[in-house]
Formats: structure tokens, sequence, C-alpha cells
């Protein structure tokens, strides 16, 4: 077990606020002195993609300061390189210790996360153009969107149930609308031009949730089957299941997909624009959606409305029926 307390390259303080994404195992740190900002260990490699969908709150003793200095634990293989590493903060004020971040060194040639735990960065709140759609359709409303992207020369990657693995499957749109409608599978990558998708970048879900952001794929997530259950005289309930429901009490309204893409992304600190051919068809595909469905709950929801109805209830009916009237 080795240990480091880091201090700040440019004042040499010790003491810093701290942002932390624990369940992404990444951090940034700012001087309370200086001011200097730093992405903590090997953050920099995933800090711009994790924060997009919400920046991290400063963390706050229960004292209410918000100063720490920082004590970094690395456990050490035979061979020199770290497997496992431990972060914690000591409140300046109080002097309180707390464990922030914990994780597990996947790859070698880690000297680095000890010698340089702190990477300076100027900007480390750097926001591109992602999008998380999300939908409420029937599976004809979702085969309907596969065949809008294959007319837009997409061709389809899935990661399909093959036993106990998951398995790259390369697919036209048809096999991918087959794989969407009978099979287990993880995610459907979307691609204008075909690009390679190496496994060891994908087989994680930190690592393939930096994948799709940094490419130029559309992905669609899985699919959850929305479903109202009632067990004696309680009023009916919405639940949403991974596989199809069997039990009699249950009966499925609809399908519930995530549709993810981002027209830029993040290199260094600059936002870089993915080619105008990529913008284009995720420019067609946002197109189709809203002319083919409703955006009641929110403008990147796109539902099918006698779903939406089924799912939320009155207050949707009378929108419902104005739709219906046009």
């Amino acid at each position: 077990m080795k240990t480091s307390s880091p201090k700040c390259l440019k004042c040499h303080s010790d003491k810093f606020e701290l942002r932390v994404l624990r369940d992404e195992a990444v951090a940034a740190v700012r001087c309370v002195n200086c001011s200097a900002d730093y992405l903590l260990l090997d953050s920099k490699d995933y800090w711009f993609d994790v924060i997009q969908k919400g920046y991290p709150r400063s963390t706050r003793c229960s004292c209410k300061s918000e100063s720490f200095q920082l004590r970094i634990d690395y456990n050490i293989r035979d061979d020199g390189d770290i497997d496992y590493i431990e972060v914690h903060s000591i409140c300046s004020a109080c002097g309180k210790t707390r464990r922030q971040l914990d994780f597990e060194v996947d790859y070698c040639g880690t000297g680095h996360l000890l010698t340089k735990p702190l990477v300076p960065c100027k900007n480390p709140k750097v926001l591109y153009d992602l999008k998380d759609l999300n939908l409420l359709l029937m599976l004809p409303d979702m085969l309907r969107i596969v065949d809008h992207l294959a007319e837009e020369k997409c061709q389809f990657l899935s990661h399909v149930r093959r036993g106990d693995a998951w398995v790259p499957v390369r697919q036209d749109g048809a096999e991918a609308k087959a794989t969407i409608e009978k099979a287990k599978y993880l995610f459907v990558y979307a691609m204008p031009n075909q690009i390679e998708v190496p496994e060891d970048q994908v087989n994680t879900n930190k690592k393939e949730d930096a994948f799709w952001k940094r490419s130029e794929v559309i992905r669609i997530g899985s699919k959850s089957h929305v479903c109202t259950y009632q067990f004696g005289k309680d009023p009916p309930r919405v639940c949403y299941c991974s596989d199809p429901q069997t039990h009699a009490s249950y009966t499925e309204i609809g399908l519930s997909f995530y549709i993810n893409y981002s027209n830029d992304f993040v290199r260094g600190e600059k936002v870089v624009a993915k080619t105008e051919g990529f913008r284009m068809v995720t420019a067609s595909l946002l197109a189709m959606l809203q002319d083919e469905f409703v955006s009641w709950r929110s403008p990147y929801c796109f539902d099918n409305p006698d779903v939406n109805v089924r799912v939320f209830g009155d207050r949707f009916e009378k929108k419902a029926r104005v739709k219906a009237k046009r």
C-alpha cells in the first residue's frame, strides 16, 4: 500500500474544493487558495462524457465546510502496477475523514496515477450537443424508426445475448428490426458510416457510455415492457419490466426505449463537431420523431399518443383528443 497527499501544482496548497461522481469513479478539485482546477487521477478519460447529464455539486462536510485535504491510498500489485485506489477527504475545518471514491484499475502502466494524481484542467465544465431521447411506443413504431435509419443508409451493430456472453453482430435494417423484436440485446448502434467498435472499448458500462458519445453512432437501448398490474382491490399501477410479463395480474400497455447520440464531443477541453454527414442523419431522425410522435412530457420525449395516455392517464386525454381532430 502506498499513499499520496496531493498539493496544488501552482501554489502548493493542500486544500481543495471537491466534486465527485461516485458511480462513475471520477472527481474534479479546485484549489481553495488560487482557484486552479484539476481532474483527479484518470478522471480526464471520462469526466467530460459523464458530466453532460448533470454537473456534480461541491462536496460539503457535515460541519458545512467545503475545503478538504486529500489522501489517496494505492494498492500495488507484485508487478508494480496499481490495481485498486481509495480517495479520502479530510475536512479542513473539523478534521473529519470520509472515503469519497474507491475503484479498481483494469489497465497497465499506472505509475502516473501515483506520481501525477492531479491533472490540470482550465475548464472542467465543458458541455456539448448531447441528445437523450425517451420514447413510449408500440413495437411497430420502433420498427418504423429503424426503417427510417436504414433509409438514411445506416448499417447496424447489435450486442445480442449468445449463451452467457454479449456478442457484437453486424446487421442490416431487417436484421436489426428482428433483433429488437425478438432477441435479447444490450444495445443497437445505427452507423451512417461503418466504424470499428473495439470490444475492449465497450466491455463495461462506463467505457461503452464514453464510446458512443465520442463516435458517430446512434445508440438504441434495450427495450422495457411497460405494464400495469393490480393486486386485490388496489388501484392499477405502472411498472417497467425487462422481460415480457406472463403473470395474469400484469397487462402490457407499451414499450419504453432510449435513443442517444451526440453531434459533437470533447477532445482535450475543446468541443469538436462530428461530420456534417452524421449531423444530417441525426437531424433527419429528430425531424421524423417530432413529426410523427407527441412530446407532451418534455421536448425530447417522443411518444405514441395512445401509449402516453395509457401510461399517464387523464391529464393527457384532452391533448389526445385535440391531436385526433387535426
